[in-house]
């Protein structure tokens, strides 16, 4: 070689290219010099991905698949979005969030490189027509209903009770109330649930001739407003740990089979809140997940699960609830976001659901600074009407959340709340109490009277209320169904735990059950839910498991509540624990004296089991722990599930929804 440099030849003539640039191969024979290769090296080119596959046409909601088609060499792929507020793309996944164009990239990790493109336009979402002969129907009802009557028909009100209240009779006789939602106090089991739909039905028939929703907030996990008679199914959170999308379906199947068994017609479900603020104190586990498409693929799945039984489904809080941390049951939230940060977080879940036919939705009472400044959403005409009727291209019924919220209440008043609720294109207004309900009906008819509002707006909204009311086949069959009263959940509470064995997570280290022959001791908390038979302080994960390892073959194992510990406990505790083989931290939302607790445990022991009873964030706060173990929520199902863990009869597959510091 002339330059070796560039190029290097070995003694059989064999040459290796090092670096661009212009290099000659010389061969000497019998003293003849002979130039046999004579090149400019360049650099080489990358190989490069053959191309992207999949749809270039999308509709605003619609999520889709994208392949990678590989070319010579097989490498790990970044993802990006030119546009992500058009369209998001997740591990191949592409989610269209509105009208306009995107380029989704597909760059190799190692070093950067884009490989492959693929342009993608995304058309706005048209909702279907209702068919003429849906609107016929309410039409022909409407022509003959007075101003008081279309006014109650926008209402849900409520007691609380299990019979029929004097109240309520008045309230729908005189104020023409029309619909029902039934919270805790009106369900302490399935069997005086039904008695009081079928009574409440009995009613609003006679009165009115038109059935009612009789809703219910059973989203499942710790918001399960019926769980005697009924199955309190793992929540959001904890079933999208299961990894399979599906398995939200097949709840929200059993679900909608056990409300409408109990005449109840209307989930105010799924939540699409995304828990993007891990100190957000009112939705938190409520969430499926801090990941958009999670959230909104598992939302699709019960939505189509509680349909399929004849269930109406509806989406909340919209536009969405998960990164706050102010609860608005007592104050008013604010988020600032802007509106590119909106459409690919908080608005995605719900922008997927009108795509899916969610045929209601709920509103949320937060002040959106980028989309109405003066309003929360819940009053605001430009976000109910302008954007989520308009933009969105939502035709279904739009629900407030409950209008006693102080978020309402203390910034405007009930009487002025429910007007500015009509008037910003609700058609719904929920009450948790029958007198509220009451008052916000005559202030809409007051409004009406002065000229505020319309007959036109009230029969808009009535007009989608009759025709969602037709087409869950309310008019023909709103009682409850025939053998109720013995109602068997014994396939319901087989499919609960199974998926609760699939949901527990061991989100670091390993871990397959207990060692049996091993001195152990388990500080736990204890359990918001009643356990089996457990009370008081036994009631708790720990106790649970101390007895059931006991009666399969574990001779030593020990109990300590730690529910109410304090700092002078911790030494005590200590030096307790370490006279065990095995220690078992199990702790319900940590506070600070149990997270030194543990903190100091983890330090002495690199062996130590630590579970996140409830929400799984208490790992970042803990520093040398080696095995973590998620429940998601503190429920008798995912305790059930964690003590099956503990004695080995499974192997956990779960895999978190969340992201964690560490």
């Amino acid at each position: 070689s002339n330059n070796e440099e560039i190029a290097t030849v070995s003694a059989n003539g064999e040459v290796t290219f090092l670096k661009v640039g212009e290099v000659q191969i010389i061969a000497v024979i019998n003293e003849i010099t002979i130039i046999i290769y004579d090149t400019k090296v360049t650099k080489p080119e990358p190989v490069k991905l053959l191309s992207l596959s999949g749809k270039t046409e999308m509709i605003a909601g619609e999520i889709a698949t994208i392949d990678l088609i590989f070319g010579e060499e097989e490498f790990d792929v970044t993802w990006k979005s030119t546009n992500p507020s058009v369209a998001l793309i997740k591990n191949g996944i592409i989610f269209a969030l509105q009208e306009g164009t995107t380029t989704i990239k597909a760059t190799k990790s190692s070093d950067s490189s884009i490989r492959a493109s693929l342009n993608i336009n995304v058309a706005k979402y048209q909702a279907p027509e209702y068919t003429e002969e849906e609107i016929n129907f309410a039409k022909n009802i409407i022509k003959d209903m007075t101003v008081d009557e279309l006014i109650g028909q926008m209402f849900i009100g409520s007691y609380a009770g299990t019979e029929l209240s004097t109240e309520t009779v008045n309230a729908i006789k005189n104020n023409k109330l029309g619909n029902f939602i039934f919270m805790g106090n009106n369900t302490p089991s399935g069997v005086s649930a039904a008695l009081l739909a079928a009574s409440l039905q009995e009613v609003f028939m006679e009165e009115l001739g038109i059935p009612a929703f009789i809703s219910i907030d059973q989203e499942t996990g710790r918001i399960s407003r019926l769980t005697n008679g009924a199955t309190r199914f793992l929540g959001n959170m904890a079933s999208a740990a299961t990894g399979d999308a599906h398995d939200r379906y097949l709840i929200g199947e059993a679900v909608g089979e056990e409300l409408r068994t109990y005449g109840i017609n209307f989930d105010l479900a799924p939540v699409l809140d995304v828990n993007n603020n891990p100190d957000n104190p009112v939705i938190n586990n409520r969430s499926f997940s801090d990941n958009q498409l999670i959230v909104a693929l598992y939302g699709e799945e019960m939505m189509k699960g509680l349909m399929s039984k004849n269930v109406m489904a509806c989406a909340k809080h919209f536009p969405g609830h998960g990164n706050t941390a102010t609860d608005s049951h007592y104050g008013l939230p604010i988020i600032n976001s802007n509106i590119n940060s909106l459409y690919q977080v908080e608005l995605a879940p719900f922008i997927h659901a009108i795509y899916s036919g969610i045929d209601a939705i709920m509103t949320t009472h937060i002040l959106f600074t980028e989309l109405d400044s003066e309003y929360p959403a819940t009053l605001s005409h430009k976000i109910l009407t302008e954007f989520l009727r308009e933009k969105l291209g939502f035709n279904g019924l739009i629900l407030t959340d409950g209008m006693e919220m102080q978020a309402i209440t203390k910034y405007y008043g009930a009487k002025q709340a429910a007007v500015l609720a009509v008037k910003a294109g609700a058609d719904m207004l929920c009450y948790t109490t029958i007198s509220n309900a009451v008052t916000g009906i005559q202030a809409v008819k007051e409004a009406y009277n002065a000229g505020e509002i319309s007959r036109s707006r009230l029969e808009e909204s009535v007009m989608r209320i009759l025709i969602k009311k037709n087409k869950y086949n309310l008019f023909d069959d709103y009682l409850p169904k025939s053998g109720y009263e013995k109602y068997d959940l014994t396939s319901h509470q087989a499919l609960n735990l199974e998926l609760a064995k699939k949901a527990v997570t061991v989100y670091k280290g390993e871990f397959n059950g207990l060692d049996k022959t091993k001195k152990t001791i388990i500080f736990s908390s204890k359990c918001s839910y009643t356990i089996k038979n457990y009370s008081g302080n036994n009631n708790s994960f720990g106790k649970f498991a101390q007895d059931y390892l006991k009666q399969n073959g574990m001779s030593d194992v020990d109990y300590v509540y730690i529910s109410s510990m304090g700092e002078s406990d911790i030494d005590n505790f200590m030096t307790r624990a370490l006279g065990y083989d095995q220690i078992v931290v199990a702790v319900s939302d940590a506070n600070a004296t149990q997270i030194k607790f543990v903190n100091k445990l983890a330090s002495a022991r690199s062996d130590l089991i630590v579970v996140a009873l409830n929400l799984p964030y208490d790992i970042n706060n803990y520093d040398n722990v080696n095995t973590y173990i998620c429940l998601f929520e503190n429920t008798p199902i995912m305790v059930e599930a964690l003590v099956y863990l503990m004695n080995g009869e499974y192997k956990p597959a779960g895999v978190s929804p969340i992201q964690l510091n560490k």
